[in-house]
């Protein structure tokens, strides 16, 4: 463990702490969340399209209407979902 400078308030800090104790700067890089808004969106847009695929076909079984529209558009809102999981976790890990 060596003691280097800080760059902002100039005192001296050891390499393996996590902030300057005088000023607060960060030492040690700070790991920010990588997922893109693309998978965000993705991961939205399925979840939401799965519930409103899920209740439009309990409303169509009620109403004695046909209720593989909505349940087939709620599994490739399913599918939509699991394919962002998996994609945010091939791209970033």
């Amino acid at each position: 463990m060596a003691l280097i400078t800080c760059p902002d308030c100039s005192h001296d800090v050891s390499d393996a702490a996590p902030a300057c104790p005088s000023c607060g700067r960060p030492i040690v890089p700070v790991q920010i969340e990588q997922t893109g808004k693309r998978y965000k969106g993705m991961l939205a847009f399925g979840f939401i399209g799965c519930l409103v695929g899920l209740v439009l076909s309990g409303i169509a079984s009620v109403a004695n209407f046909p209720i593989w529209p909505p349940f087939a558009f709620a599994m490739v809102c399913l599918g939509l979902y699991l394919f962002a999981v998996v994609a945010a976790w091939w791209r970033h890990g």
